[in-house]
């Protein structure tokens, strides 16, 4: 999976110094004439043009919540109205979890595919939150305290949909597929969260369904461990990146999370292969890279 998107993540790296601001301007002009390092003394100064291009569209042209739209499974008046409160309910239910989130997820997917003319969202779901916390192996007092706290302010108006939107690389998947069969997210997570996970599975009733590796985490609790998340709509497993699998358990949910999107104007280039790397290529963004260069450099050239 690495192999196939890495051609894709590079020149998504690319784009983020456009958006970012943290590109060296002249880093190609100085490989290009063989500039000496002494003589490498140009500012690096980036205008506003490319966040601005990309913000613009975004809050212009971009709904702040999608709509639901229902068909009605017959004719009649009872079939329009179940349909109707259908769609009045899902709507409440995603835009409460929408305004929840840190950032407005349908913002962050505009954003990325002005950038990237790629994009994921997590639907996933919090079904533990209607259950009092109980304090995990190594979490620090203060900590258990504010999760608690966070229980009893929102327990009573729980929600169990949970929207997030995932870095560039975060997880990955067959980029031919909008709902893929198998989804990997790569994540840190402190070690006494994986802890907890496990534990919690080892309460459970033993089954022919849930692998367990009986390996302990003994790393300081609040340690970040890398981990890697492999969900398909029947399995659901947690490993060390690049290591041991932690367990495998059946995917109590019943579907797998992450959808993901590429523009509609997405083509592969004659004669080539499929490469996710030229879909991306067809971003906004990175048909106006050179356009923004040119004028960043031309304002540098004109000061200096």
């Amino acid at each position: 999976m690495d192999k196939l998107w890495q051609g894709a993540l590079a020149d998504m790296k690319t784009l983020d110094g456009l958006y970012y601001q943290t590109e060296d301007l002249w880093g190609e002009f100085y490989k290009r004439f063989f500039v000496p390092a002494a003589l490498q003394t140009r500012p690096n100064f980036h205008s506003a043009t490319a966040p601005s291009l990309v913000d613009q569209a975004v809050a212009a042209h971009l709904p702040l919540s999608p709509q639901f739209k229902r068909f009605p499974l017959g004719d009649g008046d009872a079939h329009e109205k179940a349909a109707g409160r259908l769609e009045t309910g899902l709507q409440a239910v995603y835009y409460d979890a929408m305004v929840k989130a840190n950032n407005l997820p349908v913002i962050q997917n505009g954003k990325q595919i002005q950038m990237y003319n790629h994009t994921w969202l997590g639907t996933l779901l919090d079904l533990d939150s209607l259950v009092r916390p109980v304090k995990k192996e190594g979490e620090g007092q203060e900590d258990f305290e504010r999760r608690e706290h966070q229980w009893e302010m929102t327990h009573m108006v729980w929600n169990p949909l949970t929207l997030y939107v995932p870095a560039p690389g975060e997880v990955l998947a067959d980029p031919q597929e909008t709902v893929p069969g198998v989804a990997i997210r790569r994540r840190k997570m402190k070690a006494y969260d994986v802890r907890n996970e496990i534990a919690m599975r080892e309460l459970r009733p033993s089954s022919a369904d849930r692998y367990l590796s009986g390996n302990r985490v003994n790393e300081d609790p609040y340690a970040d461990i890398e981990v890697e998340e492999w969900w398909s709509a029947w399995w659901y497993i947690l490993r060390r990146t690049g290591g041991e699998v932690l367990f495998s358990e059946r995917n109590r949910w019943g579907i797998q999370p992450w959808i993901q999107r590429f523009g509609s104007n997405a083509i592969t280039p004659t004669g080539e292969s499929f490469d996710p790397k030229w879909w991306v290529r067809q971003s906004f963004l990175w048909k106006e890279q050179d356009t923004i260069r040119s004028i960043d450099q031309a304002l540098v050239s004109h000061h200096t």
